[in-house]
């Protein structure tokens, strides 16, 4: 088969990486631990523990990120914790009273499905930190929920970021619904959030005013968000939100755990295939996206089985696909009343035929 025929179209996404939102929360890295020293060559140091929805052990490999704040809560540069367990310490640049906010990613620790927080800053108490005495501070996190929107096109479910040269994907913002204050922003279908009320509005690009522009309320046909639909988010629980038809419900998780690999030769004319590992529900619908990556590009491949006219899980390496570059395949599972989720393979470099 030829094909050249088979590729229908190849759109071009600039997007930053499969590491956005849920695979990036919660890393590590970053400068390393400051001390001060206010020319005595003192250090200041503050240790605690942290827990999750009372469990007293985190992960070790995934401790989750403590970010560091003065007293007014102006945000310091990157401090890097150093682990042991539970246990943390961090040496800071001088004495005084800091505030510190303590967070976990989503899958990083097994009570916190969609990720945890402590107290934001304004409402967390302070430590004093003093010369020759290590400080102590325990943080304690609560697990938050998940909101998967649909109904509207607000991206991909992994969370893509908009293409920012055609501005052209929708933002989702959430409100208190107690004070109307915006607490979250996300760029994608999935939001990991804290326990609690709110109102969900869509926004979209307006090139007329070269800003975001609301564009939906949740729950209403109006544009106020005092009229919107209050959705309750609970923790470790996921709810979907469906914007036409204006109703949220409870979501379960496809059970047992999944991954992808891809087998064959990645040479160019070759066929790679892949699998997706662990069982899912009847009635699941399993869809397929292969990438390229070459230049600093991400390119979606459409690449349309000329059997079914569909994306399917094997792919030719040709056409688009050209010498040296990197190939994977995202896979996406959905059915009604389950979260939407999609796993990537790890990249395939190309090389040339034999």
């Amino acid at each position: 088969m030829t094909a050249t025929s088979q590729y229908t179209r190849l759109r071009r996404i600039l997007v930053p990486g499969i590491a956005v939102g849920a695979l990036l929360a919660g890393a590590l890295g970053g400068a390393p631990a400051m001390a001060d020293t206010a020319g005595d060559g003192s250090t200041y140091t503050i240790t605690g523990k942290v827990t999750v929805a009372g469990h007293p052990t985190v992960r070790l490999g995934a401790p989750g990120t403590i970010t560091v704040y003065t007293n007014t809560c102006r945000k310091l540069p990157k401090y890097s914790p150093v682990w042991n367990g539970s246990a943390y310490s961090i040496e800071v640049m001088k004495p005084g009273r800091y505030r510190l906010v303590y967070g976990v990613g989503p899958d990083q620790h097994a009570a916190a499905r969609y990720g945890a927080t402590s107290a934001g800053c304004k409402k967390t108490t302070p430590v004093l930190v003093k010369a020759g005495t290590a400080a102590r501070k325990n943080l304690a996190a609560t697990p938050k929920g998940l909101v998967q929107v649909s109904g509207v096109r607000v991206g991909s479910p992994l969370g893509e970021y908009e293409d920012r040269e055609s501005m052209a994907w929708p933002v989702l913002r959430f409100y208190d619904a107690h004070t109307g204050k915006r607490v979250k922003t996300v760029w994608s279908p999935d939001a990991n959030i804290a326990p609690g009320t709110y109102k969900l509005t869509r926004w979209a690009y307006s090139s007329k005013k070269r800003a975001y522009v609301m564009t939906n309320v949740f729950g209403t046909r109006t544009k106020s968000i005092a009229r919107g639909k209050t959705i309750t988010v609970v923790k470790n629980r996921a709810l979907g939100a469906n914007f036409d038809t204006g109703k949220a419900r409870r979501l379960k998780e496809f059970p047992g755990t999944h991954s992808i690999s891809v087998s064959g030769t990645p040479q160019l004319g070759s066929t790679l295939t892949s699998s997706i590992s662990g069982a899912f529900p009847s009635g699941t619908r399993i869809s397929y996206q292969w990438w390229r990556y070459y230049w600093d590009q991400y390119d979606e491949v459409d690449f349309f089985s000329p059997a079914t006219g569909k994306i399917e899980s094997w792919i030719t390496l040709d056409g688009p696909i050209k010498l040296d570059d990197s190939v994977w395949i995202d896979v996406t599972a959905k059915k009604s009343g389950y979260v939407t989720r999609s796993w990537r393979s790890t990249s395939v470099h190309v090389t040339a035929a034999p």
